[in-house]
């Protein structure tokens, strides 16, 4: 199952949602705000999957969208899922902008998580479906798309044990 990391400053209604998340069998870290997702993402790469609140002081959940594409996208899969008490469709839109892949509104978190998450569980499948599954298929790929002054530097690098 999924890792999923749960932002949000409202400490009643994290725990609440941290409850509902667990319940429906995923593995849940939760954080009071996005300077700290942000700490938890570096020294925890097992998260694939985050569900943050959009209204929250310091680093909001746009801000921390696009900290997340910025920072950790090009080399994990992660979805990220937006929340809020507030309906706003330009918020919405920037969101997705930001690599979000849903948007949810608070009152109706009850019904929608469960959905939301099923689909970025199935969409990060997808994605990892597309990375190499083993050593000999990395080597296929760097075999068959670099030069042979890439692959010869590669070789060096890997018989002098220097990276």
């Amino acid at each position: 199952m999924r890792k999923v990391l749960i932002v949000d400053d409202d400490v009643v209604f994290l725990d609440f949602l941290r409850e509902v998340v667990s319940s429906l069998g995923y593995e849940c870290v939760a954080i009071h705000n996005g300077e700290e997702a942000l700490q938890t993402l570096i020294h925890d790469a097992d998260i694939s999957i985050i569900v943050s609140d959009i209204n929250m002081p310091g680093i909001d959940g746009i801000t921390l969208l696009k900290e997340i594409e910025d920072r950790f996208m090009e080399d994990r899969c992660i979805c990220c899922i937006i929340m809020t008490s507030y309906e706003s469709f330009d918020k919405a839109i920037e969101a997705v902008r930001h690599s979000a892949i849903d948007f949810l509104s608070k009152s109706d978190i009850s019904s929608d998580i469960g959905p939301a998450l099923r689909r970025a569980s199935s969409k990060l499948s997808r994605l990892e479906a597309r990375l190499p599954r083993s050593v000999s298929e990395v080597f296929s790929f760097v075999r068959n798309t670099l030069n042979e002054d890439a692959r010869s530097l590669i070789r060096d690098m890997i018989e002098s044990d220097k990276y």
